[in-house]
């Protein structure tokens, strides 16, 4: 980390009024605004100036193609908020947005289907009505209007997930998945594991739960062969059975099958052995942006269901937490969205539809009180229209709109868009934004419609450009976007997916010393994910955690060379590498110490902070495994 970012950090950390500082300004283009006076900030220029108290408001950006939302919001956004410590998630399918987390890896983590990816285990710590919630968005029967049609493979899918976290296994998507199309072997763990269970012992959940799933005849015990349930006797009942089985949980597997199929989302997004994506700790104790790199024209469908998970794992995380007051929230440290292609995120609820989940008008109307930040972007409001079900009150959409307190038009002949910018105003101010925004803007150039700015006191309407602009440089960081250099290999297969037949355990630990010491980040992925121990010691005695922390320590004070041991680390982490193993190897005094004290040692306490919740986690997953 520079010591510009340092410094930046540490400010965000102590200063009292970061929500009074500019995260986004823009020049004037006019002599007046069109409502409003420019900013009182302490320069001569026509500007407009959105604080982030003001973002807490939350921020919509509409524009076509190529009209400059990326590079004149998305990124100077993205840009200040990282520099200033704040904490959040990003969720976009633009490859430059992702080079802003690989010119930041000390604040970024990316999580997604690429090898850029630290593997996690999506699910982990989900409650399992929230899961249910998500497959019941996203199952494939989108044709009948009869939500009972395929309902009981939800129930299913309940079950096995409940099933395996009380047999002490953390369960992934795959492995329901798995469950669900293969339930002989489901069957051939869950008998003899519930035949030792003192039923009275279980859960009253569980309990109401299997009794349920006993009440179909087509249940998936039934199905599988279950001494537990009672089997279909004459032969055309079991065909219905079997017909009325697969009815149910083909829409379920639908949704789930890419995730035990596709090597790069089974991998790096249904890991059993890695823990949970503990945003509670990623946002308020390690402040780290999480982005997602799982782009719809790569992943379809999948990726929708994966961005879906993140933002309700990063919400929980926000309502969970109790020291917001203590921590500064909302004063001198914030949480954020950004969220490029809107359209593809929006949940509104209709009625009897939530499913558990929170919606964005809930979400946008209380994350304020938290200190958080929702900055979104779409082509235009026809496409989101188009997103939701036709069964979405028309008063749902309003309110969101109304939820949305800053809106930053960019050049656009969307119907809907130039509505809702003129809704924002009365009479000839009205048509003069419409026709504005309707106008062939230069890219850059934008309306700004807003009904509360600090720096204004009070709503604002205006012409703006985003130029450089005194006090701001992150305002001109999207410029340089084609300066990040982002891997066009990177959603290439593991090489490991392709092996038939691991190599022999030994050798593989030899693969993989030669990957850490190569910094190779993908050699070290195959060579874990065919079997090599993540502790495996160099000829030397050196761990592997050891060496990658080494490396990274070396870095830290090399910052031309290459930071791809923290990612390397993860992956060791994240197959099972003990964080409280001796470091040995050529370490003299320091050999009996472990990897996270050799980091504090040397003023690295980014990594030492990451080991140490390792070992949190591990202690508080150790029930399960």
């Amino acid at each position: 980390m520079t010591n510009e970012s340092h410094y930046a950090h540490h400010r965000s950390l102590c200063a009292d009024s970061l929500k009074e500082e500019v995260l986004l300004s823009f020049r004037g283009q006019t002599q007046y605004p069109i409502q409003g006076p420019w900013s009182t900030s302490k320069t001569s220029q026509a500007r407009v100036d959105i604080t982030f108290e003001d973002a807490t408001r939350n921020i919509l950006v509409t524009g076509a193609t190529g009209s400059g939302k990326t590079v004149s919001v998305m990124e100077p956004a993205l840009k200040r908020l990282i520099d200033t410590g704040c904490s959040g998630l990003v969720l976009t399918s633009k490859p430059q947005d992702l080079g802003v987390a690989i010119a930041h890896p000390e604040q970024c983590r990316v999580v997604g289907g690429s090898r850029l990816c630290t593997p996690v285990n999506l699910i982990a710590d989900l409650p399992g009505e929230i899961l249910v919630g998500i497959l019941d968005r996203f199952r494939a029967n989108t044709q009948s209007r009869d939500r009972h049609w395929g309902s009981r493979g939800l129930d299913y899918a309940l079950f096995v997930y409940e099933t395996y976290r009380l047999m002490g296994r953390e369960p992934t998507l795959a492995c329901i998945h798995n469950a669900l199309a293969s339930t002989r072997e489901f069957v051939e763990e869950f008998d003899p594991w519930f035949a030792q269970r003192d039923p009275s012992e279980l859960p009253e959940s569980y309990r109401t739960l299997l009794t349920n799933i006993q009440n179909d005849f087509f249940n998936i015990l039934a199905h599988g062969g279950s001494m537990h349930v009672q089997q279909a006797q004459h032969p055309r009942r079991r065909d219905e059975a079997m017909m009325q089985y697969t009815w149910h949980t083909g829409p379920i597997l639908t949704v789930l099958r890419p995730f035990a199929m596709e090597d790069r989302l089974r991998l790096r997004l249904c890991n059993p052995q890695a823990g949970a994506l503990d945003f509670q700790r990623l946002l308020y104790d390690e402040p780290t942006v999480v982005f997602s790199d799982i782009p719809p024209h790569e992943f379809g469908q999948n990726a929708a269901v994966v961005n879906e998970i993140l933002r309700i794992l990063m919400r929980n995380a926000v309502l969970r937490e109790t020291r917001h007051q203590e921590l500064g929230m909302g004063e001198s440290r914030f949480t954020f969205l950004v969220a490029d292609e809107f359209q593809s995120h929006v949940h509104l609820q209709a009625a009897g539809t939530g499913g558990g989940l929170l919606d964005d008008n809930t979400w946008f109307d209380r994350s304020r009180e938290y200190g958080h930040i929702n900055i979104v972007a779409t082509q235009g409001l026809s496409s989101l229209y188009a997103q939701l079900p036709p069964e979405t009150p028309s008063a749902a959409v309003e309110s969101l709109f109304q939820n949305l307190g800053t809106m930053i038009a960019f050049s656009s002949h969307d119907r809907k868009t130039l509505n809702a910018a003129g809704d924002h105003l009365y009479g000839p101010d009205a048509e003069r934004i419409r026709q504005l925004v309707a106008s062939s803007l230069a890219t850059g150039e934008a309306a700004v419609l807003s009904r509360s700015l600090s720096r204004h006191g009070g709503a604002v309407a205006a012409h703006v450009r985003n130029t450089p602009i005194f006090g701001a440089p992150h305002m001109t960081y999207g410029h340089s976007r084609h300066e990040r250099k982002v891997p066009t290999d990177r959603y290439d297969a593991p090489a490991a997916a392709r092996i038939v037949e691991p190599a022999h355990p030994k050798r593989q630990g030899q693969r993989l010393v030669e990957a850490v010491e190569a910094h190779d980040v993908a050699g070290v992925e195959a060579a874990l994910v065919v079997g090599a121990s993540p502790n495996t010691r160099a000829e030397d005695g050196e761990s592997m955690l050891m060496a990658a922390v080494d490396h990274e320590i070396h870095a830290y004070y090399h910052p031309d060379e290459e930071h791809s041991h923290k990612h390397i680390m993860e992956l060791l982490l994240a197959y099972g590498a003990d964080p409280d193993v001796p470091a040995g190897g050529g370490w003299g005094e320091f050999s009996a110490w472990t990897p996270w004290q050799v980091a504090e040692y040397f003023d690295r306490p980014d990594l030492a902070r990451r080991l140490r919740a390792h070992r949190r986690m591990e202690r508080r997953h150790a029930p399960h495994r």
